[in-house]
């Protein structure tokens, strides 16, 4: 798993921000967190996962680049729609990869 130097997070978790990498990099239980990442396949701009979900086989086998962080799934549809805007202000495309730059 990769983490972007430029990490959305919500405001509650950015205190346990080196402790959640951690334990999502450890494959260890992590209640209620959802995930935002580059899109594994080639199709879409951003994907949400609960973080259990990403302990599974298939998704361990795979390189998941980590976009943000959020307390819930709500939160993690916030982080999505500020992402978007961020990256128009910037790059004025939808060129999410590039914006993070992996």
């Amino acid at each position: 798993m990769e983490f972007s130097r430029e990490l959305y997070v919500d405001e509650p978790l950015k205190d346990r921000m080196e402790s959640l990498k951690e334990k999502l990099n450890n494959n260890q239980w992590v209640p209620f967190i959802h995930v935002l990442t580059l899109p594994i396949t080639k199709d879409g701009l951003l994907e949400i996962y609960p973080a259990y979900v990403l302990k599974q086989k298939w998704y361990q086998s795979r390189t998941i680049k980590v976009v943000g962080i959020a307390s819930g799934r709500e939160e993690a549809f916030s982080l999505v729609e500020r992402i978007i805007q961020d990256c128009m202000k910037q790059c004025h495309n939808l060129d999410i990869a590039n914006y993070f730059k992996f």
